[in-house]
């Protein structure tokens, strides 16, 4: 995290993660909510700004891991909006699950609608 912007995101607590690295992220961020009474992680189920015909299942291991909700959290840039969809908790099986996930965001337009192929 270097510049100005990634000074400000370390002050606010974010921590970055080293994608060239074959780290357990899963792990790491597991703990980390295990040692605190308070923590937000956001995570778009992408999980990078490349083409991608599906979903990354980290934003999943996560929660399930480390026992925590999943806020479902919709940026629509086709109607400009944002949207809190609901509080999702996953049951393990994540076939069924995926499929509760995902229902909010079909209908959504991404900022970039071509590098993203599969929603549902």
């Amino acid at each position: 995290t270097t510049g100005p912007f990634g000074r400000v995101v370390l002050w606010l607590g974010c921590v970055p993660i080293d994608r060239a690295g074959s780290h357990d992220v899963v792990r790491a961020m597991s703990d980390a909510f295990a040692a605190t009474d308070r923590m937000i992680l956001a995570i778009p189920p992408e999980g990078t700004r490349s083409l991608t015909r599906d979903w990354k299942t980290g934003f999943y291991h996560i929660a399930v891991q480390a026992g925590v909700p999943i806020i479902l959290t919709v940026l629509d840039y086709g109607t400009k909006t944002i949207r809190i969809a609901g509080v999702f908790h996953p049951t393990g099986d994540y076939a069924a699950d995926i499929d509760a996930i995902r229902a909010p965001y079909r209908d959504a337009v991404g900022k970039v609608p071509e590098g993203f192929v599969n929603v549902g």
